[in-house]
């Protein structure tokens, strides 16, 4: 199941730049991004972050432009500060004609990131491996405005069977990346337009999480994992797929002779009908029946049992394709 994320993530490119101009490219590897050229797209005030990039957890963003006043062979810092932090180095490059540079960059969380030129007064101590700071460079250094990221948390969850039965517990596992704990991961099912929380839990120090959910309506309803989100990540979410809830029920039949006779939905029975009777369920019904290993889908086209403590009647048709007997017990959901 693919995490949900919101449509900006695919938004290929955003240019940079009161000093330089940069595009800011998402792919996922083997996939390349291409620079806009000639775009004059609006850019953010000086010293405000643009528009924030949505990405999920280790995707890449390709930094490909230049940066004016660069010179070749000067080096090209990718700086990161998270939220409520300091600037910090990620990688690094080395520019080329004219200042321009190509590099790749993972943002580890939520936060935002700018290109800086070797030799700014406010770069860190530290410099990634096999990059080479230049102090004399400081009169040509040069830097890209603040580029705001969002960064997904991926839920990764262990998916149950799609078929469970009515009030007996079912666990459901799975990680959310990057690892940290103390984060609430929540079960939702949906009815119309909104989710509803069915059960909650926390993820360890390595990320996992295991939750404990009794199902009790028998209405098969999509269900996904959702994590709100934090000051590390943004929030996000995963698909476990429709569950059907089964419940036991008592069932009879009734064929050959009532052959011919009207049904209480309208129509005649026959032995081609595939139905079932129930006392109160609204004609025209869907409901799945199984029975064994077998399960099939049935409308209710008529009233009934009226004797005994069924709660179901199949026609004849519908007895032969669930290879059942005479009386049993057999397992509904709607």
């Amino acid at each position: 199941m693919r995490p949900h994320l919101d449509a900006r993530a695919r938004r290929a490119a955003v240019t940079l730049g009161a000093l330089g101009t940069a595009c800011i490219a998402t792919a996922t590897p083997p996939l390349l991004a291409h620079a806009i050229a000639g775009a004059s797209p609006r850019r953010p005030a000086p010293g405000s972050p643009g528009p924030a990039r949505h990405l999920l957890d280790g995707q890449r963003l390709l930094l490909a432009g230049r940066l004016l006043g660069a010179t070749p062979g000067q080096p090209v810092i990718v700086e990161f500060r998270p939220r409520h932090g300091a600037w910090r180095p990620l990688t690094g490059a080395t520019a080329g004609a004219a200042g321009g540079y190509r590099v790749w960059v993972a943002p580890p969380a939520n936060g935002s990131l700018r290109v800086v030129a070797g030799g700014e007064r406010a770069r860190p101590a530290a410099v990634p491996p096999g990059v080479v700071v230049d102090p004399r460079s400081a009169a040509s250094a040069t830097s890209g405005p603040e580029q705001s990221v969002a960064v997904s948390a991926r839920l990764t969850p262990n998916v149950p069977h799609p078929e469970l039965l009515a009030g007996r517990p079912v666990q459901l596992s799975g990680a959310l990346r990057p690892a940290r704990a103390g984060r609430t991961v929540v079960l939702q099912a949906r009815r119309g337009r909104r989710w509803y929380p069915l059960a909650r839990a926390r993820t360890g120090a390595g990320g996992g999480f295991r939750l404990r959910w009794a199902p009790r309506q028998t209405t098969p309803a999509p269900v996904r994992l959702r994590f709100d989100g934090d000051s590390v990540n943004a929030p996000s979410s995963s698909e476990v797929g429709r569950i059907d809830v089964y419940r036991p029920a008592l069932a009879s039949w009734f064929g050959s002779e009532l052959y011919g006779s009207a049904l209480a939905c309208g129509g005649r029975l026959g032995p081609k009908t595939l139905g079932v009777a129930h006392r109160t369920l609204p004609c025209g019904t869907w409901l799945t029946i199984r029975y064994g290993r077998r399960r099939v889908r049935l409308r209710v086209v008529d009233r009934g049992p009226y004797s005994g403590d069924r709660e179901f009647d199949l026609t004849a048709a519908a007895k032969q394709r669930l290879g059942f007997g005479d009386i049993g017990r057999v397992w509904v959901s709607r």
